[in-house]
């Protein structure tokens, strides 16, 4: 079982140093390709996140609903709290490339 761990690690390194080879042939398709993957996610995360409430009103220098910060911090700690996606805590993947 370690000989079979040992052989993966160094089979790993290798694969890690032939990553950063080709990041330094062609590192503009690549933070192209992630660039367009973090803003798709971006634009699903937003989506979910953003709600619309269309209020009419004549004057808009007065509100037309009372305690309006309450209501929207309660709806969406509702709103938030039943979904799932808030709960986990999934992150982008990010590549910085040296010189």
């Amino acid at each position: 079982m370690i000989f079979e761990i040992n052989l993966l690690a160094g089979k790993m390194l290798i694969l890690q140093h032939k990553v950063i080879d080709v990041l330094k042939v062609c590192p503009r398709f690549i933070t192209e390709h992630h660039h367009f993957e973090y803003k798709e996610k971006m634009r699903d995360k937003w989506g979910e996140s953003i709600f619309r409430n269309v209020v009419p009103t004549a004057d808009f220098s007065i509100s037309s609903e009372e305690n309006i910060g309450e209501t929207h911090k309660k709806f969406a700690k509702t709103r938030r709290g039943a979904n799932l996606l808030y709960l986990e805590n999934d992150q982008l993947r990010v590549i910085i490339c040296g010189d």
